[in-house]
């Protein structure tokens, strides 16, 4: 992961939910990081980016860890691009789980999806759909 640019990002500055993510865009955008900056580490190391940037709990850790690379890959490339399109005060993330199986909260995510969302008022609505 390029140290230099993610030098430029706050470290551990959020919890990994709705509310942390949309905290850390509004961070970055405060501190005039470019999205296109963020988009290249996301799509580079989505991994290392999510554990350097937010605070996770023992179980996020070993769901990361445990998260299917291409899948997360295919996510973080549909999100980069927004990134990359759009000014970071103008985009909104939303965090959605659905269930599959009653395996509780350790039951590994077997998917996820994106879809992204322009709202009348002209800023962009980010929603991640994991499914376990």
């Amino acid at each position: 992961m390029d140290n230099e640019a993610l030098s430029m990002l706050p470290e551990s500055a959020a919890t990994f939910t709705e509310k942390g993510i949309n905290e850390a865009l509004d961070m970055a955008s405060q501190q005039s990081i470019k999205g296109d900056n963020i988009a290249d580490l996301l799509e580079s190391d989505p991994k290392g980016l999510i554990g350097y940037v937010f605070r996770l709990t023992d179980v996020q850790k070993k769901g990361l860890q445990n998260f299917p690379d291409d899948n997360l890959k295919e996510v973080a490339v549909v999100i980069a691009d927004v990134l990359r399109k759009e000014d970071l005060a103008n985009v909104e993330f939303v965090l959605k789980q659905e269930r599959s199986s009653d395996d509780g909260p350790l039951a590994p995510c077997k998917s996820a999806s994106v879809t992204v969302t322009t709202n009348p008022n002209g800023t962009r609505t980010i929603t991640a759909t994991a499914t376990f």
